[in-house]
């Protein structure tokens, strides 16, 4: 009776076997879970004038305050709406936090005052979709006057990023674990599922 050749092994199956995939399985994912957080929490969240266009519109109506409740979360933002552009204009987060609230006086149906929006941002102002449908803005100006305080935008931008420091801590964590003891399937699925999470949550904040 004649023994069957052993059947060759794939790429693939040599690759999760070598020493390069063991590195990375145990070391490399948790210490990517550590390291890009930190990314995030010490990058510049400035916006430079060279990232923006000024844009002179026409007002249609007093700009309108919204609150917005999601279940325990509330949303508050300004829109404005102008005779120039069909999709209107927001200003909403972080931008928002960083607006004088005079505007809501001080702006009045048929002003003329000049908006600051992101040069990439340019081209879709008036293309509208169920995901964009309207731009964002990053000042507002009448008579010289400036209602959006950049600096403390993006002062707190950096504030509002120190919630990562607690998942970079589980990576360190993982990390020192992977060396102490190699982590069982169950643990390894977690840090899988935790980094896939994690960029998503980077994604979709940032």
């Amino acid at each position: 009776m004649s023994r069957k050749n052993p059947k060759k092994q794939s790429v693939y199956q040599k690759f999760i076997k070598s020493k390069t995939f063991h590195w990375i399985d145990f070391y490399g994912t948790p210490l990517f879970i550590m390291i890009l957080p930190l990314f995030f929490i010490f990058k510049s969240y400035d916006i430079t004038k060279n990232e923006l266009k000024n844009i002179d519109v026409t007002v249609s109506q007093k700009p309108e305050f919204i609150r917005d409740k999601v279940k325990t979360t509330t949303y508050e933002y300004y829109i404005i709406r102008t005779l120039d552009f069909k999709k209107d204009f927001r200003i909403n987060g972080l931008t928002y936090d960083s607006t004088n609230p005079d505007l809501l006086k001080d702006i009045k149906s048929n002003d003329k005052v000049t908006l600051k929006i992101l040069k990439s941002d340019f081209k879709e102002l008036n293309d509208e979709t169920y995901w964009n449908n309207y731009n964002n803005i990053y000042d507002l100006i009448k008579n010289e006057k400036s209602y959006i305080n950049l600096e403390l935008r993006s002062e707190l931008k950096s504030k509002d990023m120190r919630w990562l420091f607690p998942i970079s801590l589980i990576g360190l964590i993982m990390l020192i674990y992977s060396f102490i003891k190699k982590p069982k399937l169950k643990m390894k699925r977690v840090i899988y599922i935790s980094c896939s999470v994690l960029i998503v949550i980077l994604y979709l904040y940032n």
